[in-house]
């Protein structure tokens, strides 16, 4: 009994220490502002214990500040963050950088944070891997998506889909940004076979420009080679278009 009772206290003291310094590393990133540090604090005490321990949750507070989320808007973010991250068993971490390279990526407010946490689950919903696997790929075709248009729901399907194509997300995230590389650079080769990217994609979506492409280019390997150079490239738009096209639609 007193053994137990001397392991309680440890663990208890740990735990203490424990978030007394992530929060002095969060309060690093607002320095001078104690009144501010104290009322973050104090908020993030008044988290559901179930989304993690006051020290998970500290340090996902300094990740979430690091990336550039308001102060005011930052608890509520690691409250989302958190929820995202508990019903799809990944890190705090991994869900933080998703959401903030998601938001920042489409121009979004991080009022959207629950939007985004959403469609990220329903990738996993709909595709093959953990949440783990998509929070880690899904920055990866962010950058490629906004370029083009692609509206984040499309993005989050294609690679939803791709994923049941390829062996894992990540590799379903290269195959993607490796076509929306080669559309971006051989735009003029669309244009010539009357391809307007980016209206073709503002009106029938990143699908809709694929489906013409492979019309255009009538299965012919070499043929799509002409404008899409890369082989995961090719094959991302040859699993779209295939036997996983009405899946994709559906998603």
């Amino acid at each position: 009994g007193i053994q137990l009772f001397k392991s309680s206290i440890g663990d208890a003291l740990t735990s203490v220490v424990g978030f007394q310094a992530a929060m002095a590393n969060a309060n690093t990133l607002l320095i001078g502002q104690v009144p501010l540090q104290q009322q973050l604090r104090a908020e993030l005490l008044k988290l559901p214990p179930i989304l993690g321990s006051s020290t998970e949750l500290s340090r996902g507070l300094y990740e979430a500040l690091s990336a550039g989320v308001k102060p005011a808007e930052a608890v509520q973010f690691v409250g989302v963050a958190a929820t995202l991250a508990k019903a799809g068993l990944a890190t705090l971490d991994t869900a933080t950088i998703a959401l903030t390279k998601t938001l920042q990526g489409y121009g979004m407010q991080t009022a959207k944070a629950t939007e985004v946490s959403d469609i990220l689950f329903q990738t996993v919903n709909l595709g093959q891997g953990s949440l783990q696997n998509f929070a880690a790929a899904f920055p990866m075709i962010i950058q490629q998506s906004v370029q083009l248009g692609v509206p984040l729901r499309e993005a989050a399907a294609t690679l939803a889909t791709l994923s049941t194509a390829f062996p894992s997300a990540a590799e379903a995230a290269t195959a993607y940004r490796s076509a929306l590389n080669a559309i971006s650079e051989n735009s003029a080769k669309f244009a010539a076979v009357g391809l307007d990217i980016k209206k073709i994609i503002a009106e029938e979506g990143l699908t809709g420009l694929f489906v013409k492409l492979a019309a255009v280019t009538g299965g012919s390997a070499q043929r799509l080679n002409e404008f899409i150079g890369r082989i995961e490239g090719q094959n991302a738009v040859l699993a779209i278009t295939g036997p996983l096209l009405q899946k994709h639609r559906d998603n």
